[in-house]
Formats: structure tokens, C-alpha cells, sequence
């Protein structure tokens, strides 16, 4: 994988990957976008670029978590996703011209590596062969967004869309004879902001998650005792497997799956299934 240099300290941030920017290029390639890449540090709470704004560089991220978030038409923030190592932040907008559709956040120390949009398009000229790897990561960019609508949109109840966020999160969880157990790295605030609703509906349904022991919830430590049981209860157990366990994509995008399961469990309430998944 290539790796991104600091101009100023000549540091190298080995397996960097820039998406699959690099995928398949030379490494004359590789080692010109190197030699234009500048390289900053951000800290938490720290906005890298707001939307609206003229895209000027493209940003790859070395190190830490971006979130992504946009303003609704009441003022508030609506979460969008949140980025990782090795992503890219702003490349539509570097590629179309448009203006910038997101505000960038750090939440915790992040490096990024920095390339002009002027330069990044001359290397594109040059190097035709990279635009595959580059809808690639534009179409997996587009899926994501689709999935977060679909699941924001269709769950009927913020204790669902919270249900389905947590088993999101499992991904990151540790496998314990008691269930899995995660640390819960957003507040109810932030949680909020990805499900479009307020900082205390978010408190009254992991209450109610909490009563009916489908959660427990000890400061920052979340534990999940039963998955499949959480799962029944926000209507997506037809996703998961005999070990219970999901896909490794995101759960919001069984959508099939979800009606099939709402049309078999029409007949019961939560309650229902839930006992039937604990049987």
C-alpha cells in the first residue's frame, strides 16, 4: 500500500490506502501525488471544511475519524456518516466542482494529507487508469448515503432507528459469555444527530431499550446480552444467520429482508418477538 509523507518532518504513514486511489498505478504515480501532499493535524472538535463551501483540496485521512454532517432546514445537524482511515473526503465535490455538500469534523486526532484540486486533476490526466477505482469509491459512497436515508426513513419508531444503530455498532464490539460488549464512542447528542431527533428522545428510548433488557447501559459501557433478540425487535431478524450473526455490510440495506420480517411478525408485537428469540 502506499504511503503519504510529510513534507515538513519526512515522516512516512505506512498503509495510508487513500481508498483505492493507488489500486493498480505505478509507482512513478504513486510518488508524485507523495510529493504534493501536504500534510495537517487536526483535533477533536476541529472542522476541517464546511459545506457550502468551494472544494480546494482533496483531503485523504492518515489517521483518526471524520464525521460528516449537514445542516437541515430547521438550523440542525443532521449526521451523515462517519469516516475512517484510509477514506477520502471531498472527492465529488473535487471531480464536479460543485460546492461542498457536508461540514468535515474531527473527533479525535486526525492527520490528513492534502492535495491541491488543480494538482489532483492534472495527475487524473495523466492517469486515466485511476477513474475506475474512483467511482468505485463514489458508488460506495452513494450506498451508504441511501442507507442511512432507508434507515432513518422507514423504521417506524426512534426506539427502532436506535435498535438498528446499536447492531451497527456490534461490528466493533467484544464477543463476552455475557453478550457483546462496546464502548459507545458518541453521546446521546451525537447519537441524535445521525438519527434526526433530539438529544432527550434519544434518552427516553435507550430507557426503554434498557426496561425491556434488551441493553445495558453502564456510562460509556454498552452491552448487548442477546443480539438476535435485538435484532427481532427492530425488525431485522430475517438478516441474520444460524450463529446469529449479520453480513458485514450495513444492516439498513436488507431492506427485502426487513418486509419480510414485518409481514411475518405482523400478527405479534415486540414483545412477541422478542420471547420467541429468547426461546
Amino acid at each position: 500500500m502506499p504511503a503519504i509523507r510529510g513534507l515538513a518532518s519526512g515522516r512516512i504513514y505506512p498503509e495510508s490506502r487513500l481508498g483505492e486511489l493507488f489500486k493498480g498505478l505505478s509507482g512513478s504515480v504513486v510518488s508524485e501525488f507523495e510529493s504534493l501532499a501536504r500534510i495537517e493535524t487536526y483535533f477533536p472538535g476541529e472542522i476541517l471544511y464546511e459545506e457550502t463551501q468551494e472544494p480546494s483540496h482533496l483531503l485523504a485521512l492518515l489517521e483518526g475519524r471524520v464525521k460528516l454532517s449537514m445542516a437541515s432546514c430547521l438550523g440542525k445537524r443532521f449526521a451523515v456518516r462517519i469516516v475512517k482511515r484510509g477514506e477520502l473526503l471531498g472527492l465529488t465535490e473535487v471531480l464536479s466542482g460543485n460546492r461542498l455538500e457536508f461540514t468535515a469534523e474531527a473527533l479525535c486526532k486526525c492527520r490528513i494529507a492534502l492535495v491541491h484540486r488543480n494538482e489532483f486533476r492534472r495527475i487524473l490526466m495523466h492517469n486515466p487508469n485511476a477513474y475506475g477505482s474512483l467511482v468505485h469509491d463514489i458508488g460506495r459512497d452513494y450506498k451508504y448515503a441511501c442507507d442511512r436515508l432507508r434507515m432513518v426513513g422507514r423504521a417506524s419508531s426512534v426506539q427502532i432507528k436506535l435498535a438498528r444503530f446499536l447492531l451497527d455498532s456490534c461490528e466493533t464490539g467484544l464477543h463476552t459469555k455475557r453478550g457483546i460488549r462496546l464502548y459507545l464512542a458518541f453521546t446521546q447528542r451525537e447519537i441524535g444527530e445521525f438519527l434526526g431527533v433530539s438529544r432527550e428522545t434519544i434518552s427516553r428510548a435507550m430507557r426503554e431499550l434498557q426496561r425491556l433488557r434488551l441493553v445495558h447501559l453502564s456510562g460509556p459501557l454498552l452491552l448487548i446480552p442477546n443480539r438476535i433478540a435485538l435484532a427481532h425487535y427492530a425488525e431485522l431478524h430475517g438478516c441474520v444467520d444460524e450463529h446469529g450473526r449479520f453480513p458485514a455490510q450495513d444492516l439498513s440495506t436488507h431492506s427485502r429482508a426487513v418486509r419480510s420480517s414485518k409481514a411475518k411478525s405482523a400478527s405479534g408485537g415486540p414483545a412477541a418477538r422478542i420471547a420467541s428469540a429468547l426461546r
